[in-house]
């Protein structure tokens, strides 16, 4: 049979998370020699994100094309069309499959593509609760609120109703819970996978960078480091709580978010995402405490997957789904709804353990994997 050829529509989101997932399993494609050809359609809304998309892809060999376009603004609905349009037009092949990242541009990939490619198939990513996410996004300044509830969200919710309404589109989620979301839409589960975000190659464990961190920071092998990464709001005041806890039962805290903690026993570092296997080799334990909220509910935090895989014992509160299920099933850490409750006696800690732990948080999350998975439903096409 002949090799197929991959057309992957990315987001703009430039960002680490962006090249961990999308840019690092096309070099991973790319090295495997599976594709006829293999091309990246990158996004871009105006000029700065168009640089930084340049700057980011400037060390990867794959192509790429880049196309204007503004999904969710209603006034550039037909320029966002125009722009993939011209594109499919030059790169669609009778062998092509396409990759949406991003599900708000799933939508108009139909409405671009060629007459006699109009059957293409379509792998469409929902990564997040896109309606919940606008709403959050949005809710720090008032007139913003009102913009997203009265044109955004609307709109948002007609595309993704005209996305649920295609049967030329399969579907993949991040968790099996937002996997049955989709089918209370009415999507037959046949056509909905679960692919859970990727970790790249990069977060590998490694004694030696273990024993090195350490060392710089002066840290014995004896001593329990724990890793903590934090956003802002509510959450950050839970996590506050929770090292507070941590530093009480002896652990030094590597605070690797922007927030700085200026107290005894926490090291602020804020790591560019080379440095970060390093940091999480060098610690036991990491923390992944989110609100227990539906966005969360469903959702698939990229750290918990590089926490994982790189076998660290991971102090959960059970709000993200597929986290309590992996942590329940592979004994990976410790579900807990109070961080008064967490105690040291209970944590399973030790490089043998890790280990194991590292191996199954490779088979569920590393790139080679998921690609596989990938791969298997480009060419079954279901």
């Amino acid at each position: 049979m002949d090799k197929i050829k991959l057309i992957y529509i990315t987001t703009d989101n430039i960002n680490a998370v962006q090249e961990g997932q999308v840019y690092k399993l096309l070099e991973y494609y790319q090295s495997q020699d599976i594709f006829s050809d293999i091309v990246l359609f990158q996004p871009y809304s105006n000029q700065a994100i168009l640089d930084k998309a340049r700057n980011m892809l400037s060390k990867y060999s794959f192509r790429r094309e880049y196309f204007y376009a503004r999904p969710l603004a209603p006034n550039k609905y037909y320029a966002t069309i125009k722009s993939l349009k011209n594109l499919l037009a030059k790169e669609m092949t009778d062998n092509s499959v396409i990759h949406s990242r991003g599900n708000v541009t799933s939508p108009f990939i139909r409405k671009a593509l060629p007459l006699q490619f109009k059957d293409a198939y379509i792998l469409t990513e929902f990564r997040g609760l896109l309606l919940d996410e606008l709403k959050v996004a949005h809710k720090h300044r008032p007139i913003d609120y009102m913009l997203a509830y009265g044109v955004k969200v609307p709109y948002a919710r007609c595309i993704l109703r005209k996305l649920y309404r295609d049967k030329g589109v399969h579907i993949t989620a991040v968790s099996p819970l937002f996997k049955q979301l989709i089918e209370k839409e009415g999507v037959s589960a046949e056509k909905v996978c679960v692919h859970p975000n990727i970790v790249s190659s990069d977060f590998v464990f490694n004694e030696e960078h273990r024993r090195e961190i350490r060392e710089k920071y002066g840290l014995t092998e004896s001593q329990l480091v724990a890793v903590m990464s934090s956003g802002g709001g509510s959450v950050w005041q839970k996590d506050q709580e929770v090292m507070k806890r941590l530093l009480q039962m002896g652990f030094v805290i590597f605070n690797l978010g922007k927030h700085k903690v200026e107290q005894e026993g926490v090291i602020n570092e804020f790591l560019p995402r080379d440095l970060m296997p390093k940091y999480l080799a060098a610690a036991d334990v990491a923390v992944l405490w989110r609100d227990d909220i539906p966005l969360n509910n469903v959702a698939c935090p990229s750290k918990f997957g590089e926490f994982v895989t790189m076998g660290l014992y991971v102090i959960h509160n059970g709000s993200v789904a597929i986290a309590k299920e992996f942590i329940e099933k592979n004994e990976a850490g410790i579900i807990v709804s109070n961080p008064k409750d967490i105690q040291i006696d209970k944590l399973k800690l030790g490089l043998d353990v890790r280990r194991i732990r590292c191996k199954a948080g490779y088979d569920m999350f590393s790139v080679e994997c998921i690609a596989k998975s990938y791969i298997d439903h480009y060419l079954n096409k279901n």
